[in-house]
């Protein structure tokens, strides 16, 4: 009965999880309800946070939250076709997911790709998942999903353990909130997410209950989350120190416990850093475009300091600036391009020290006092009082920390230290680095929370609840797992990579008509959407949606208010530009046509292309006559398979 009790909140929510999951739930949401998600999910927690609920119905509704909120974001995606930042009509992946995506269809091709970014686990991770699913992008997009809401769920039931119900529903929200912007993107985002909680469930339980094996999890999660995606780089120095003054000693000797933090932290970087080498070979070392944020800092100095004109430095993606300044890098080769920018960095450095230093104080002075610490909370009444709570938590754990010592306090104190000190660092003018740490952000306003209701209440409660160590452990098992499951996907990808049903297509050439061109090419309808006639929609293997109903939908999109959610118009222009002719294509064509992301067998490159044929019969290598009518998109007409 006991185990039960304790799985009843995972059951919860992977039964609220698995309803989403069926295709007629997006025939009863509107669409665009994805963008509504986090007011939806306010409004649910203050509620909760009221009096006259217990605990146990508290936890399983809060449960039940997590798991509708991440399942009817991806199925209002997939279902109404929505644009996100990672994806354009619900399924194709573009910008960042585009690139993570080729990697991983590069990688199952060759057995290696280039990338300019220097950490490969996520395309890995991709290329496991997408042969599993049989080429079902769909499919991995829900898989991600499930292991981000089960990640969540674990970062919020060790928050209630720790700090009690109305910090977890304060933690809760700003999950839900900070991830439901990645939901269904297959970038670098969600992995690091996903491992970034397992570090923060292993490290706050250690954190109350002393224990030396939950934080040596903890961190081993936290430090592979931050070879994932790359965050506040001084948040693990921070944890070491932390863990140094305030953890009980290990074997009697309390530099042990940071000694080996440092080792794992070092294995962790060199492993990623061998993987890197004989995965992506050409890409010259592990996080090679972190000196792309760099110079981007020193640029917004320049900006401040008046030596740059504002029309020559780009506004939004300054991280590539480097690139408009240097033109030079990008001719070089590949392996040499990392080489050339550490110099050009220095040479920067040196020429303008004052630069950085200005640089550096403006992005500390947004990160705090423009509140880009939770610019992710697209309700700006909320994300105001968010951060009100924050400072007010921060300023408490300090107090804590100084007078009384609490380790809890301490570690609020010490992460998000190191986390505003780390700004300087990523430059990027968003928030993505915050995946891998965002649990930890949460506990200041969290924190907060329960220290201004200690204060409203006339009894003299303790501000920090009883724990239940044993609920923790099982929480930590669950997370852990789920984290070790990532892992095994990726060796999964690694074996099979470089053979097997995407490896180079050598079959003989079929003749082609005038004009058009023969590809071999790997037929994944399932990872497509086809546009076009109703009457014909039930012959393609795909989902389907009319041009009209894809018209109206966006139609509808343009006209919602930007306040709702800060990505919805991001799309757009990738949308119109790019993809449009494939839906004038949709229009004229009888058929309609079938768009999905493949790859070529014969070069192993990854291709976006449009069918406007009747469907091949079967999924698989196949070949086609083509013609490329616009840059990226191919317009084919198949013939059979040999």
């Amino acid at each position: 009965m006991m185990l039960f009790k304790k799985f009843l909140p995972l059951l919860v929510m992977s039964v609220m999880f698995g309803f989403a999951t069926f295709p007629g739930v997006g025939l009863i949401i509107p669409p665009g309800t994805a963008y509504f998600i986090p007011l939806i999910s306010a409004i649910f927690v203050i509620g909760l946070l009221l009096p006259g609920w217990s605990e146990q119905w508290r936890s399983l509704i809060l449960s039940a939250l997590i798991g509708l909120a991440f399942a009817l974001t991806l199925r209002d995606i997939i279902s109404h076709a929505l644009p996100t930042r990672w994806i354009a009509w619900g399924v194709i992946p573009i910008n960042d997911a585009h690139d993570f995506v080729n990697n991983a269809l590069e990688f199952l091709a060759r057995g290696e790709f280039y990338t300019p970014r220097g950490r490969v686990f996520s395309p890995v991770f991709y290329a496991g998942l997408i042969n599993l699913s049989n080429f079902n992008i769909r499919t991995v997009m829900w898989i991600c999903a499930m292991m981000a809401a089960i990640s969540t769920l674990c970062a919020v039931l060790n928050t209630r353990s720790v700090l009690g119900f109305t910090a977890s529903g304060i933690v809760a929200f700003i999950l839900i909130d900070f991830a439901h912007e990645h939901i269904g993107g297959l970038s670098s985002e969600m992995p690091g997410y996903i491992y970034g909680l397992g570090g923060f469930s292993g490290i706050i339980i250690a954190a109350r209950s002393g224990s030396k094996t939950s934080f040596i999890i903890g961190f081993l999660l936290l430090s592979m989350a931050m070879a994932i995606r790359i965050g506040a780089v001084f948040i693990l120095p921070a944890i070491l120190i932390w863990a140094w003054v305030w953890l009980p000693p290990l074997w009697n000797r309390r530099w042990l416990i940071p000694v080996m933090g440092v080792l794992t932290f070092i294995a962790v970087f060199w492993f990623n850093g061998i993987a890197t080498r004989v995965i992506a070979p050409a890409s010259g070392s592990s996080f090679v475009n972190a000196i792309d944020s760099w110079y981007a800092v020193i640029v917004e100095g320049e900006l401040a300091l008046g030596r740059r004109n504002p029309a020559d430095v780009i506004s939004q993606t300054r991280w590539v600036q480097i690139y408009r300044d240097h033109p030079e890098i990008t001719i070089a080769p590949t392996v040499e391009q990392p080489r050339i920018k550490k110099k050009i960095f220095f040479e920067t450095v040196k020429r303008s020290p004052d630069a950085v230093a200005i640089g550096s104080l403006i992005e500390l002075k947004r990160y705090i006092i423009n509140k880009d610490i939770f610019n992710f909370v697209d309700v700006k009444p909320i994300k105001y009082l968010i951060f009100l709570i924050a400072i007010l938590g921060g300023i408490a754990a300090f107090y804590e920390t100084y007078r009384n010592r609490q380790p809890i306090p301490a570690l609020i104190t010490f992460v998000n230290l190191a986390i505003v000190l780390s700004q300087p660092f990523l430059y990027g003018g968003e928030h993505r680095a915050s995946a891998p740490i965002i649990g930890f952000t949460a506990l200041l306003p969290a924190y907060g929370m329960v220290v201004l209701i200690k204060w409203l209440t006339v009894c003299n409660a303790k501000v920090l609840p009883e724990i239940d160590t044993r609920t923790g452990y099982f929480i930590n098992i669950i997370a852990t797992t789920l984290c070790i499951t990532g892992l095994a996907i990726c060796v999964y990808g690694f074996v099979i990579s470089g053979h097997g049903r995407y490896t180079t297509n050598r079959q003989q050439k079929s003749a082609c008509p005038s004009g058009l061109r023969f590809l071999n090419f790997y037929y994944s309808p399932s990872s497509g959407l086809y546009i076009g006639p109703a009457k014909t929609s039930k012959v393609w293997p795909a989902p389907s949606l009319t041009p009209e109903k894809l018209s109206a939908t966006h139609e509808w999109l343009r006209k919602l208010p930007g306040r709702y959610s800060r990505w919805i118009y991001t799309p757009f222009d990738m949308s119109e530009e790019k993809h449009m002719p494939a839906l004038r294509a949709a229009n004229i064509s009888p058929a309609g046509v079938l768009l999905f992301n493949t790859i070529n067998l014969e070069t192993c490159k990854p291709l976006f292309v449009a069918v406007s044929a009747p469907p091949l019969d079967q999924q698989g290598p196949s070949n086609a006559c083509i013609d490329i009518t616009t840059p990226d998109l191919i317009h084919m007409q198949p013939i059979k398979s040999r």
